[in-house]
């Protein structure tokens, strides 16, 4: 398949490993940033414009990295790579979009790991594991427990959970809705910590983001990259990441594991797909 064949210099395909493979969005960027360096590629595709469905809305770590990737793309290809954000149904609207699309290496989709859980967790989500291939591992980002500093008055996480604990049905959090990543995380995170919180679910993780920056809800987990701006700038707080160490972009917030709580490591990671029909190397 075409797609696969003419990856600009410096992406691997579905099941190789690189050195380099990034853990954070940043890292991805920079990682994307040397696909169009190689030399011009003798084949001919792509010939058109290449879709790059997101299958969540805008604003979110997701479409940002596949609309840093499309730009890297279409430089390096000299043709346009198109982002289109298919949300809805935690994600499976453009997944299964793509896995019934024409398998030319035109259509590929830009995912998070929610492209894998949600054939396992969801009754019907009109697609099925196999229907993807899985060509290129983008990078992983841990996630993190942010907070609205005009709401919560904690700054540890032994300090968020005691509050928790006091404020009942107001100690509020956002994600995306039940089974996706983020969702996962903050539940685990609840679990290994002995407290709980109200769940507040979202379309999509800009939505959330916007709500917990606005102060109509509490807290929200986010993946680093999607939050790290609102940190630095004040508008929220990070209590704690979820994570095995700490961020070198965020190196004063500490990891879950710093405060006691162990296995609350739930990291998400994004990834290229095609319809499965679009043999890879063919």
């Amino acid at each position: 398949m075409q797609f696969l064949k003419n990856l600009p210099p410096g992406l691997s395909r579905a099941g190789q490993r690189r050195s380099w493979t990034p853990r954070v969005l940043l890292a991805a960027a920079i990682t994307v940033a040397q696909l169009a360096t190689g030399p011009a590629m003798a084949q001919s595709f792509p010939d058109k414009p290449v879709r790059m469905v997101v299958p969540f809305g805008s604003g979110g770590g997701t479409d940002a990295l596949a609309r840093l990737l499309a730009q890297k793309l279409g430089e390096g290809w000299g043709q346009s790579v198109i982002v289109e954000n298919k949300a809805g149904a935690q994600g499976n609207i453009g997944a299964r979009f793509v896995s019934v699309a024409k398998p030319d290496g035109y259509t590929v989709l830009a995912s998070s790991s929610s492209v894998s859980l949600n054939p396992s967790i969801i009754a019907s989500p009109g697609y099925e594991q196999k229907d993807l291939e899985p060509v290129i591992f983008l990078g992983s980002s841990p996630y993190m427990l942010m907070v609205n500093p005009k709401v919560v008055p904690a700054t540890t996480l032994p300090e968020f959970i005691a509050w928790a604990k006091t404020k009942g049905a107001a100690a509020t959090w956002a994600s995306n809705p039940e089974g996706n990543a983020d969702h996962l995380a903050g539940t685990l995170l609840q679990q290994r910590g002995g407290f709980t919180m109200q769940h507040i679910p979202y379309k999509g993780g800009a939505e959330a983001l916007n709500d917990v920056v606005a102060g109509h809800v509490a807290a929200g987990i986010f993946s680093l990259p999607t939050a790290m701006a609102y940190v630095q700038s004040g508008q929220l707080r990070a209590i704690t990441l979820l994570d095995a160490k700490r961020a070198p972009q965020l190196p004063q917030v500490p990891t879950a594991l710093e405060a006691g709580i162990t296995g609350a490591e739930l990291p998400t990671w994004y990834a290229i797909w095609v319809p499965a029909s679009s043999a890879v190397g063919t």
